[in-house]
């Protein structure tokens, strides 16, 4: 075979030397918005955050937005105002990121896992009906990459466990489940705007919501607890935080907004193309698209693989895509997180001191997660969405790349085969 024919991991040469767009991006007049709050005299939670929070609520479709720091502070304050307390439990895959977990552990509660379906690396239900007990208050539905969940199942269980839902878009913003956008789903959904997200201000959070009291009390909780600009009185009433968005991030947030849907609709398009362009290779299988998935945000461009057919394991796969420049290259979700060392050495039982039964905790946090174990070990893989906004090239050469490695899968194995003697 000649060296054009073989990827660059076995000595080929690299079909794209451009680099990818980077990402995040500017969308438009970020700096003029800067400069707007700098010249001013509020630079914290003033002008700018309201203004954020009021094109927000018409983008996402919520009554009220309650801008804060950060999406994990966005989830805290949530749980806090819908009354999650120690000795709570609030339910959530157990393959998503760790903020999801960690944030529940600092509101005071304890997470309880339930395993994902390795072929949506999304909840696994029969999993989520075995995780619930008689203190589980919550769910909380994470919507992988920018696929959302399926919401009918969410509000199916519920309604049948009388949980609430804390609809964590932070993955997902701009997605859509039967027309209506992710987040805006129970009682409070939850953004973030940091690393990773669907857009960007180097931080930042917001919850979504229809309640008006609730949204009264959330601005409270992120102010220290501080009840003066909401009631009239100077009081703390509740634990709190500081969580407040500075100016600076609301002005990069209100631009990056107006560009977005623009951004949104490339990333649409070239997804749609990029998987037209891979479909049937061997060993590559595309993310199923029902129709009550309207809208997707491609945070990640997700697929899955077929080892045996591929030929290779899903590590020798990614390293392909890695030595050939393609950005971002990660799994369909994240490990199970019960594979950390904060579970795997028990060092969260500091942690749900208000948790009466650790012997519960400790089965959900010993036992196997095959699912998730299965998705994230061999079947899902993700790049980055550069690949999808550096141009119709970009695209091609991504596809074409792809094609590659699968067309020399039993060399790739022989690679493999003697890495490991190597090793």
């Amino acid at each position: 075979m000649s060296r054009p024919s073989l990827p660059v991991l076995l000595g080929g040469e690299p079909i794209r030397t451009a680099p990818f767009a980077p990402f995040p991006r500017t969308f438009g007049n970020e700096l003029d918005e800067v400069r707007t709050v700098l010249d001013g005299d509020n630079w914290l939670n003033g002008h700018a955050t309201e203004r954020f929070e009021q094109a927000f609520a018409e983008y996402i479709g919520a009554r009220c937005v309650v801008a804060v720091n950060t999406g994990g502070m966005a989830l805290q304050i949530a749980m806090r105002c819908l009354g999650i307390e120690p000795g709570d439990e609030v339910l959530v895959q157990v393959d998503t990121c760790i903020a999801d977990a960690f944030a529940i552990f600092n509101g005071g509660a304890a997470p309880m896992f339930a395993d994902s379906d390795p072929e949506t690396f999304m909840l696994d239900w029969e999993s989520v009906a075995a995780s619930i007990g008689p203190r589980t208050k919550a769910i909380i539905p994470v919507h992988m990459w920018g696929r959302p969940e399926n919401m009918d199942m969410v509000a199916e269980v519920a309604k049948s466990h009388n949980l609430l839902v804390i609809d964590d878009a932070c993955l997902a913003c701009g997605a859509a489940w039967r027309g209506k956008k992710v987040g805006t789903f129970g009682q409070a959904g939850v953004f973030s705007f940091g690393c990773l997200k669907p857009f960007q201000a180097g931080g930042g959070g917001a919850i979504v919501t229809d309640d008006d009291a609730l949204a009264r009390e959330m601005r409270v909780s992120r102010s220290w607890g501080e009840t003066t600009d909401e009631f009239g009185i100077r009081d703390q009433r509740e634990l709190a935080w500081n969580g407040r968005m500075s100016d600076v991030m609301a002005a990069v947030l209100i631009a990056q907004l107006k560009g977005y849907p623009a951004h949104l609709r490339t990333l649409q398009e070239n997804a749609r193309r990029l998987e037209r362009m891979i479909e049937g290779l061997p060993g590559i299988r595309l993310m199923d698209r029902g129709e009550r998935i309207t809208a997707q945000a491609h945070t990640q461009f997700t697929f899955k693989l077929d080892e045996p057919e591929l030929g290779m394991t899903l590590n020798t796969f990614a390293e392909a895509l890695q030595a050939e420049g393609i950005p971002m290259v990660w799994h369909g979700a994240f490990e199970p997180m019960t594979t950390l060392s904060f579970f795997r050495s028990g060092r969260w039982r500091r942690w749900a001191v208000g948790h009466p039964d650790h012997d519960r905790l400790t089965g959900n946090y010993n036992r196997p997660y095959p699912g998730a174990e299965r998705g994230f070990y061999h079947v899902g893989i993700s790049i980055g969405r550069n690949v999808l906004c550096s141009g119709d090239g970009a695209v091609d050469d991504t596809a074409r790349i792809i094609e590659r490695i699968c067309a020399n899968g039993s060399r790739l194995a022989e690679w493999e085969g003697q890495q490991a003697k190597d090793d």
